[in-house]
């Protein structure tokens, strides 16, 4: 019968992880596959060996964790400065009447910038 068990650590020999050898280390968590390979004992699997192999199928969930972290940063970044854009905006033509009709002149006093391009 298969399956996966985590334990404390390996008590049948071989006593270590199957693929990398590391023997018992409070640092990590230990899986018994409940496999018997033969003249090499049980086959246990150390944390340190799944999380190398849930990095190489791509399955790290932390890492896809930090990953989404980073690409909301990046899309924050691009929110603030926007809001930024959008907030000097509303200053620069906070004195425009948008509500005259098409062709009136519109007073552009107060308006940076507005003095400057009027003259030339």
């Amino acid at each position: 019968m298969g399956g996966v068990i985590e334990v404390d650590y390996p008590v049948m020999s071989p006593g270590t992880c199957f693929i990398c050898t590391g023997g018992p280390s409070p640092d990590r968590r230990w899986f018994d596959t409940l496999i018997d390979v033969w003249k090499k004992g049980r086959f246990y699997i150390c944390s340190m060996c799944v999380e190398n192999l849930a990095d190489l199928l791509d399955l790290n969930p932390n890492q896809q964790l930090v990953d989404k972290i980073e690409q909301m940063e990046v899309e924050n970044e691009r929110g603030k400065r926007a809001l930024a854009v959008l907030s000097s905006l509303r200053v620069d033509f906070g004195a425009l009447d948008l509500d005259s009709p098409v062709g009136e002149v519109v007073p552009t006093e107060g308006i940076k910038g507005a003095k400057e391009s009027a003259s030339k």
